[in-house]
Order: C-alpha cells, then sequence, then structure tokens
C-alpha cells in the first residue's frame, strides 16, 4: 500500500485539501452508482491514518478487514476501488487547479466558447466583450498575457470566419500580431536559457541545437510594443557574444534599468538572475576584473529583494555574496553585510554555525587571524 500512487497521492495533499476532497467525492454526480460510495469510504478509511500514514499499519489488508469486515478477502477489489478513487483525486486536483485565480481568464474563454456551441451566441458576444476588457484593462508584458491575447483574437477570428460575408479581415491581422509576440517572446526566451545552459555545460553540437539557437529577425514595432521583448533580446545579444567589455555590460543593465517600470516584478527578478550569471560566465572564463561588477549586480539584487526567498537568503547565497566581496575587495562593505544579514540566514539549525563560518573566511582574506 505504501508504494501505490493513491496514497502517495493523498500523503501530499494538505489537512484543509483532506477535507475538501472528502467534500468532493461525496457530490451527487459521484454518488451515483455503488461503486462511488465504496470509493468515499475507502477514502475514508485511508484518512484515518493520517497524518503519518504509518506503514506498518496501513496495509491493504488491514484496510479491506475495514471496509468489508464479514467478507473474505478478494484479490483485485480492493485495488479496482483504488483505481477509481486515483481518478477522482486527479479530478480533484484538475479542478482546484482550474479554478485558481490565474486561470480566470482561460475559464471565461471556455464558457465563452461552451456558449457559442450551445447556440446562446448574445451571451457568447458578451463574454468576448468581457474578455476584449479584461484584457485592455489588465495589460501585462509577459508571455502569459501575450498567449491569452492570441488565444482570444483566435477565437474572434474562429467566430468571424464562421459568420463571414466576404467582408473585413476576419481579425487575421490581430491574430498574427498576438501570435508574433506571444512566439517572439516565448523563443527568445528559450534561447537565453539554452546559451546560458550551454555556457554552464558542454553541449553536443546538433543540427537540432543549431536550429534552436537560430538567430531572430525582429521587427522594430514589436520592440516598441514590448519591453520585455527589447531587453530579453538584448541580453542575449550579450550572451552570444565572446567577448565583452564593462561599458557593454553596463549599458545592458541601463536598459534594464530604463525599462523597469514597464516590466512585471517576477521578470526583473529573473533578468538580474540573467545579469548575475553573464558576469560568472565571464569572470570563469579569466577576466577577474569582473568581479566588481558582479559585486554591483549583487548589491542591486539584495537591496531589490531579488536575492531573498520569504524573507531570508539561502546558505548558498549567502556565501557566493561573500566571496563575490572577497574578490572585490569590498571588505568594508561585506563587514556591514555579516553583522546585519546574520540573523537573515534560511533555515532552522545551525545558522550561527554558517555565519560563523563565512565570517572566518573573511577574516582569512583581510589577515585577520586572531
Amino acid at each position: 500500500m505504501q508504494q501505490s500512487d493513491l496514497l502517495h497521492l493523498i500523503k501530499n495533499l494538505r489537512p484543509d485539501e483532506h477535507a475538501e476532497l472528502l467534500l468532493f467525492t461525496a457530490s451527487p454526480v459521484f454518488m451515483k452508482a455503488k461503486q462511488s460510495k465504496l470509493t468515499q469510504q475507502l477514502l475514508r478509511v485511508i484518512l484515518d491514518f493520517a497524518p503519518d500514514f504509518s506503514s506498518e499499519a496501513l496495509t491493504k489488508e488491514l484496510i479491506y478487514k475495514k471496509m468489508f469486515p464479514r467478507e473474505k478477502y478478494v484479490s483485485g477489489r480492493l485495488e479496482k476501488l483504488m483505481v477509481e478513487l486515483n481518478k477522482k483525486i486527479h479530478l480533484f486536483l484538475n479542478i482546484q487547479y482550474y479554478l485558481r485565480d490565474d486561470n480566470e481568464f482561460q475559464r471565461k474563454l471556455d464558457l465563452a466558447i461552451n456558449l457559442k456551441e450551445r447556440q446562446l451566441e448574445w451571451k457568447y458576444q458578451q463574454m468576448i466583450s468581457v474578455l476584449k476588457t479584461q484584457q485592455q484593462n489588465n495589460y501585462i508584458d509577459n508571455i502569459k498575457f501575450y498567449r491569452e491575447q492570441f488565444l482570444l483574437e483566435l477565437e474572434i477570428h474562429e467566430w468571424e470566419n464562421l459568420h463571414n460575408k466576404r467582408k473585413g479581415d476576419i481579425n487575421i491581422p490581430n491574430v498574427i500580431h498576438a501570435l508574433d509576440l506571444f512566439y517572439l517572446n516565448t523563443r527568445l526566451a528559450m534561447q537565453n536559457l539554452l546559451l546560458l545552459q550551454q555556457k554552464a555545460t558542454q553541449l553536443p553540437p546538433t543540427a537540432q541545437l543549431d536550429n534552436a539557437l537560430e538567430e531572430l529577425h525582429i521587427p522594430e514595432r514589436y520592440l516598441e510594443t514590448s519591453a520585455v521583448l527589447l531587453v530579453t533580446q538584448k541580453i542575449q545579444s550579450v550572451l552570444r557574444n565572446e567577448t565583452i567589455s564593462t561599458a557593454q555590460f553596463y549599458a545592458l543593465v541601463q536598459v534594464v534599468n530604463t525599462h523597469e517600470a514597464t516590466i512585471p516584478a517576477d521578470l526583473l527578478k529573473d533578468f538580474y538572475s540573467y545579469l548575475r550569471s553573464i558576469c560568472i560566465s565571464i569572470i570563469q572564463s579569466g577576466n577577474y576584473k569582473f568581479w566588481s561588477v558582479y559585486h554591483d549586480i549583487i548589491q542591486i539584487s539584495l537591496e531589490k529583494n531579488y536575492l531573498h526567498y520569504d524573507g531570508k537568503l539561502a546558505p548558498s547565497v549567502f556565501f557566493n555574496i561573500v566571496h563575490a566581496s572577497v574578490n572585490s575587495k569590498q571588505f568594508e562593505w561585506l563587514k556591514t553585510f555579516l553583522e546585519t544579514n546574520k540573523d537573515l540566514i534560511a533555515g532552522d539549525t545551525e545558522k550561527r554555525e554558517y555565519y560563523l563560518f563565512n565570517l572566518a573566511y573573511f577574516h582569512f582574506y583581510t589577515g585577520n587571524f586572531s
């Protein structure tokens, strides 16, 4: 039982989700058949072993006995119920995901399509109008928005094409514009990840790799529309360059800062991650002058909380900051950093020991051995 997919799924759920799952499986939609009543009974029996789900107690034989106390064990009977319960939990998880706030657009678009298929045309048009307004009022310069805009424009095209009286452009220009922004942002982002991976590890040359890294011509109008696309392209130019000067690198930083107000916070964090990775790649190639540049980017990242997770600094991140400060000889800054951030090291144990290790590392490089 311990190795079953079913138990792994149930263990992964939070206590509040256990309660929601019980209500979900008790829905009249599922409770019409006798088999469904048995699957909910199986769920209740398993949840009686929460939160530990002890491997010694939770066996198929014991569960069978609790469910069918007066019947002999029949091989395969419990397994069939486990398969059915597994399906219901999959459905439960899918519905939970679908109902998340960030899937609101997809739910509304699906509803519009559903209304269209039921020939409720005026309701369909009403929902499409709602989606248009929502997109206009909630513009975000990111891949998710451009994907949703493409899906909306494509749906409008399909409607207009169905009712086309040989008039108009049936929304094709809008479909292509939205598709281009979605495609270009996605492709450049993937290419940048691949270029960074190529610097970190030796990728064997293949035709597929060459095709994936083929440079794109991006029309100026799209770079003017999407600041994220512009910054992503500038990052790619640097990643493709074998050598880069500090002036070229700071010019890239300036591009990011210029468009900071219009770039979503999560993407700004990603862009600064790229800046740090580029610095490390340059340093590893032998250009040690970039230690000071790397330290500048770390300082900005700290100020903007791009290195923190839940307000804390991972031990590895903490050490990277110390290591960069030592190599850039920013000893006074590092001394202040160590003292003011020692309580921000993530983890429940050995935080002081880790702080002392980094402090010793600092003193070693400053020649203070006392």
